[in-house]
């Protein structure tokens, strides 16, 4: 894994708090979009991983109401796994502590605890996040590629 420059952001839609609306963004490169909007406004990491496609974490740019979105893409900027962390009157920075070789990475955000996040070769069914407090994950029941642990 290796910190990269490839995708920026263009937005589509700023967060509006009265009417609970995501803010949105377009991916794009070399100033031509690339895949379909996500939610975020500001694309504050990017790593490419050499087998899968990149590693992106967007904020929402909402002071004091933060919310971080990490989605594994494709090289056609596909998302094929997301999480999602934050939540009401929460508010968080954040930091990476750690590239741990060319799958994982070590960062904070919300919690005490740093997260260590695998990205896996192959999707594989996780422990669900609902006991997880700020993080979830969107989508239906399925395998995934993104495996979060937290570390004491």
């Amino acid at each position: 894994m290796q910190s990269c420059e490839k995708f920026a952001t263009k937005l589509l839609r700023e967060s509006d708090p009265d009417s609970v609306t995501d803010p949105l963004v377009q991916l794009t490169f070399g100033g031509n979009d690339v895949g379909s909007p996500v939610k975020g406004a500001c694309l504050a990491q990017q790593y490419h991983l050499s087998e899968l496609g990149y590693l992106l974490f967007l904020t929402d740019n909402v002071p004091y109401e933060e919310t971080l979105r990490i989605y594994l893409v494709t090289e056609e900027a596909k998302v094929i796994d997301e999480l999602e962390f934050g939540g009401n009157m929460v508010t968080g920075t954040l930091d990476i502590i750690d590239l741990n070789g060319k799958d994982t990475i070590v960062f904070s955000f919300i919690h005490e605890a740093n997260c260590r996040l695998q990205v896996l070769s192959t999707p594989k069914w996780s422990k669900p996040l609902v006991f997880t407090p700020g993080v979830r994950r969107n989508g239906s029941l399925r395998k995934h590629y993104l495996k979060l642990d937290f570390q004491q």
